[in-house]
């Protein structure tokens, strides 16, 4: 049997450690004990793979084995098993990326461009000097507001009608077969 350099936390990932060790090939555990070289972002990289990382990779494949709106599906071991292998196999899969001194891989973050703070401009020295001014701080007072008079054109409605009024309407419209209460 293979040992591999793998850490189970919990009955799940120890599944998957168990059958891996019955049932992985030298190169597959090769792959799982030392990792693969990949190359990203310009640079030669360490890909290591775990069972929680592997946890993760089955979790996203049965959600597209569930069926449309569904948060659950059942899947059976063997299929499990499979993606074990598939996952530790395939290189295109990330895990965990170290670069090749050990360290774990950082990748640079493009920095957003500085947006310009507009410049104050210096009040003119003949200004009277304002309380915020004696304080030190610099603050902005709100605009005034300006009020602006606007005249709505003016719209006639019909007089209201009482209720009365409106039984009798009623009581015509509908051929007499409303009475007042």
């Amino acid at each position: 049997m293979i040992k591999l350099n793998l850490t189970a936390n919990g009955n799940a990932e120890q599944r998957v450690k168990d059958y891996l060790e019955q049932n992985a090939s030298e190169t597959l555990a090769d792959k799982i004990n030392n990792g693969v070289q990949i190359q990203k972002d310009n640079l030669t990289l360490l890909n290591k793979k775990d069972l929680t990382g592997f946890l993760q990779y089955a979790n996203s494949e049965a959600q597209k084995q569930a069926e449309q709106g569904v948060s659950f599906a059942c899947i059976d071991s063997q299929t499990v098993f499979g993606w074990a292998v598939h996952y530790f196999e395939e290189e295109s899969i990330e895990g965990k990326l170290y670069n090749l001194d050990g360290t774990e891989y950082k990748p640079v973050v493009k920095e957003k461009p500085k947006t310009m703070v507009p410049k104050i401009e210096p009040k003119p020295q003949d200004q009277q000097a304002s309380i915020f001014d004696i304080l030190g701080e610099d603050i902005k007072m709100p605009a005034p507001i300006l009020a602006v008079k606007v005249e709505r054109p003016k719209v006639e409605t019909a007089p209201k009608q009482t209720n009365n009024e409106h039984l009798s309407l009623l009581n015509e419209i509908l051929g007499g077969i409303v009475q007042e209460a």
